[in-house]
């Protein structure tokens, strides 16, 4: 029986993605960006990044604080704008089906130049792990997947 639901639950959910969005619009004062997890794969995670917490009860209840969340995302995706690192707020949250879907804001600063990402949500859990990344800036697009190995790029502005 244990067997079955194991297969059943690799079958609903085979892949290890998480979808990131960044979005700057020309001469806004912020960065929006977007982040999506399996919720089950982010418990995982943040096990990792703090393991004196029982996440026992959020993963029963399909919530989290969103100041340990904030502390996680800060330590997985790393902004920096012309070698200074931002600092993410976040603004919404939301856990439906497994999913975690996050919505934040990086106040950004007049002098602009370059944009790097460090992106590494469920990199150090998963060797297949693929964060897919889109990122709008500079009126330009971009698609990066960003893997256990590959995990940082800089943009311009």
């Amino acid at each position: 029986m244990r067997l079955l639901l194991l297969l059943a639950f690799l079958l609903l959910h085979p892949v290890h993605v998480g979808l990131i969005g960044i979005d700057h619009e020309p001469g806004s004062e912020e960065m929006k960006v977007f982040v999506r997890l399996y919720f089950d794969d982010f418990l995982l995670d943040y096990g990792l990044f703090d393991d004196s917490e029982d996440l026992q009860e959020y993963a029963e209840n399909a919530t989290f604080p969103v100041d340990k969340l904030c502390s996680y995302v800060s330590d997985r995706l790393l902004l920096f704008v012309d070698g200074k690192k931002l600092e993410g707020n976040v603004v919404d949250m939301g856990i439906k089906d497994n999913e975690m879907e996050v919505n934040l804001v990086y106040p950004l600063e007049e002098e602009r130049g370059s944009l790097t990402l460090n992106v590494s949500f469920l990199a150090d859990l998963y060797d297949d792990q693929a964060n897919m990344t889109i990122v709008k800036i500079g009126g330009k697009e971009e698609g990066i997947k960003f893997t256990a190995t590959f995990r940082e790029k800089t943009f311009s502005f």
